[in-house]
């Protein structure tokens, strides 16, 4: 029988996005290591002006995000650090990686962690 650890956070993308601009996070080597769901945390600092966008993917290879599993939307205003979240329940790729749009502003900093259960024999 398998068990659980529960909340093993993985890096994403941490950084500064300018607009228009985007950053692409390494992909990440998700199964089989982990369960088949986790949390995306996006952590978004002040916006000067415009949107966030977190899109979640998944793909065969670390550079593949041929399967969107959701977004994560932020709008402007500097009102300092916001944390998102969204649930991925059912994980069908062996990667997963987020990229991360801003439009309309900058954003300082920006960071997206998955919150992950690792599977251990």
């Amino acid at each position: 029988m398998r068990q659980i650890n529960e909340g093993t956070a993985l890096p994403g993308i941490i950084g500064t996005v300018a607009t228009p601009g985007t950053v692409t996070g390494a992909g990440l080597d998700f199964s089989p290591y982990y369960e088949p769901s986790f949390k995306a945390v996006a952590a978004v600092g002040a916006i000067s002006a415009g949107t966030v966008v977190v899109h979640v993917q998944g793909g065969t290879a670390s550079g593949d995000g041929s399967v969107s599993y959701g977004t994560i939307q932020a709008a402007g205003g500097a009102q300092g650090t916001t944390v998102y979240e969204l649930n991925v329940p059912d994980v069908t790729t062996r990667y997963v990686r987020a990229l991360t749009t801003v439009a309309g502003g900058t954003v300082t900093p920006v960071s997206v962690s998955f919150i992950a259960k690792a599977v251990t024999t």
